[in-house]
């Protein structure tokens, strides 16, 4: 109820999201071009910055509203269901089946998680910009190495580069909390640290997917 009343709230906000979670404001944006016939030639403008507000709609944007997690989680339970050999890989598929479902409803639960301290608390905290800025570099490897780096690089709130504190501390505070839900043999450091390497890894590979695929 605490969520829906809030995406409520917002949907009467004059500001939005477009497919890349850019914000604009709506009656300004259509105000420019109604005044303005020449403001398509003028080319894409710079991202502005975010509220918290806009922050914490970007949040639920990403973790809710969007495919991208739920395959995500699929793809992490999967995946790690396989290389745990605890049950030898299961000789039913049904099981393995079963068993990769309950994994992806914990990496569900570590996505959000995640997606709350990164795009929204601590990116408030640190006033930092939780969105993905494509780069405008040209070539693959330029591209992919600007992808991954920002990982460890994001910009503030007024669009300068700063080491990405939101990101590398909220997956680590994401990787304690969600001891909470894990197995008892999986509430230890190690395995603790193994999913957040794990959750930096995904993250790298939608990140080069945004770079290449995503809008601007």
């Amino acid at each position: 109820m605490v969520l829906l009343s809030c995406v409520s709230a917002m949907a009467f906000d004059n500001r939005g999201f477009d497919g890349a979670g850019q914000t604009y404001d709506r009656d300004a944006t259509r105000g420019s071009a109604d005044s303005d016939p020449k403001v398509k030639d003028r080319g894409p403008a710079k991202p502005s910055s975010i509220t918290g507000k806009e922050k914490f709609r970007y949040f639920l944007t990403r973790s809710f509203l969007t495919p991208m997690p739920y395959a995500t989680a699929i793809a992490a339970g999967a995946f790690g269901e396989w290389i745990d050999d605890d049950h030898h890989h299961h000789s039913k598929s049904g099981d393995f089946a079963a068993d990769s479902m309950t994994r992806a409803a914990r990496s569900f639960a570590f996505g959000t998680t995640a997606n709350f301290f990164e795009k929204f608390a601590y990116a408030s905290l640190f006033k930092q910009d939780p969105r993905y800025h494509k780069s405008e570099k040209r070539g693959a490897g330029a591209r992919i190495g600007y992808a991954i780096s920002r990982l460890f690089v994001t910009q503030n709130d007024q669009g300068a580069r700063q080491f990405n504190t939101s990101f590398i501390a909220g997956g680590l505070t994401s990787a304690a909390i969600s001891n909470v839900w894990e197995r008892d043999e999986r509430r230890n450091t190690q395995d603790t640290m193994k999913r957040w390497g794990l959750h930096v890894g995904f993250t790298a590979v939608s990140n080069i997917f945004r770079e290449f695929v995503g809008k601007p």
